[in-house]
């Protein structure tokens, strides 16, 4: 895959995170422009892009996980990118493996218009999207109440190992999500496969499963 840019957590000692050490000296022995994963990138063309969480370098966690020695899973799952999209009046929220944490400033940050102030616009609509990439293989630390108060997805995607040792899905979280909404169609990887949602320029969403994996 031939890669022109590439947008990664704003992270001051590579060191202490091997992998992403490993992948960032790649992208530079590449000549692959690197730039700092933060609400300041988006797209804006037929579609909207932004980044809700990282937020911007010197906001919250960024400084907790650059002053650490060791920094802890739940850190480092919570500089995972937070990405709103929308097309055509359909609304998607992919939520990486995002914690609890990063999910109350979401809904911190949006009660109080930060990021309509930062956009300059009130693009950002986080009241019942309609399809959610639900955070962290559905654990249990994850997909709050409160959050899916706000949210209150139609569509709600697990991406999951089959038979993974955590036990995801966790069925608090999928009980959660049937609970914050009855209609919710909760789709799994480990289940269903690969899934695909398209949506046309009259903002019709339809659902494709590409494959189904075997036990």
């Amino acid at each position: 895959v031939s890669v022109g840019q590439a947008f990664v957590p704003y992270l001051e000692n590579t060191e202490l995170f091997p992998v992403y050490n490993e992948i960032y000296t790649k992208m530079v022995e590449k000549g692959i422009e690197i730039n700092d994963l933060s609400a300041e990138v988006y797209f804006n063309r037929e579609y909207f892009m932004g980044i809700l969480s990282p937020f911007y370098k010197d906001y919250g966690f960024y400084e907790d996980i650059n002053s650490t020695e060791t920094p802890t899973d739940e850190q480092i799952n919570d500089i995972s990118a937070v990405l709103y999209i929308s097309y055509s009046g359909r609304r998607f929220l992919f939520m990486g493996d995002a914690s609890k944490n990063v999910e109350k400033r979401i809904v911190d940050d949006y009660s109080v218009g930060l990021y309509d102030a930062y956009y300059n616009s009130n693009i950002i609509n986080l009241n019942s999207i309609d399809v959610l990439k639900v955070a962290h293989h559905g654990s249990a630390d994850s997909t709050t109440a409160n959050f899916l108060s706000i949210v209150n997805p139609s569509y709600a995607v697990v991406s999951v190992g089959a038979g993974n040792i955590y036990n995801h899905p966790s069925s608090q979280t999928l009980h959660r999500l049937v609970e914050a909404n009855s209609n919710v169609q909760i789709y799994r990887t480990d289940r269903n496969g690969d899934i695909r949602f398209e949506v046309n320029k009259s903002g019709d969403i339809s659902l494709e499963i590409t494959s189904v994996y075997k036990d």
